[in-house]
């Protein structure tokens, strides 16, 4: 900011208009703008430094959350070729455990068959359940990526399972 004022000021009523007045009081003006100029210098460029270094931490963020969503988008197109795999697994392990029931009670098999089967079984099963419940962490992990918010109100209840 430019300022300029002029006045005059002398004890003596017939030096008021006199030049030396006049100058003393200019020049103490143009002195104290010239001093300030690399003040406001620094602070403007002090802001455009904060202003630069905003930026670029706006633009790390949005790539960090374009990262973020991109990984959990990848994430459950595997798990869900994972889980398809997973339900193969279980169907077939349950068609050896139903074959094994029906041999050993027609006396082609032994009891440790149907155990081991059974036990087979129970394998596919628990590795189904661990891709379920990592295809729901990948969920929530998508969910927050994009900016969402999680709310019990509107969660589905989850199935007990039977015995």
């Amino acid at each position: 900011m430019l300022n300029g004022g002029a006045g005059w000021e002398s004890r003596d009523l017939a030096l008021l208009f006199s030049a030396p007045t006049l100058l003393w009081s200019f020049g103490t003006q143009i002195a104290q703008t010239v001093f300030d100029a690399g003040r406001t210098r620094a602070r403007v460029d002090f802001a455009n430094a904060a202003y630069q270094g905003a930026i670029a931490n706006y633009r790390q963020t949005v790539l960090g959350a374009l990262q973020e969503v991109e990984d959990g988008l990848a994430g459950l197109q595997s798990l869900d070729r994972a889980a398809s795999q997973a339900r193969h697994a279980v169907e077939s392990a349950r068609k050896v455990y139903d074959i094994a029931g029906a041999r050993y009670e027609g006396g082609l098999a032994t009891s440790l068959d149907v155990i081991t089967a059974q036990q087979s079984l129970l394998n596919s099963q628990r590795a189904a359940v661990q891709i379920l419940g990592q295809q729901m962490t990948t969920s929530v992990f998508l969910v927050k990526a994009v900016g969402g918010d999680w709310n019990h109100a509107i969660a589905a209840p989850i199935p007990t399972a039977q015995r």
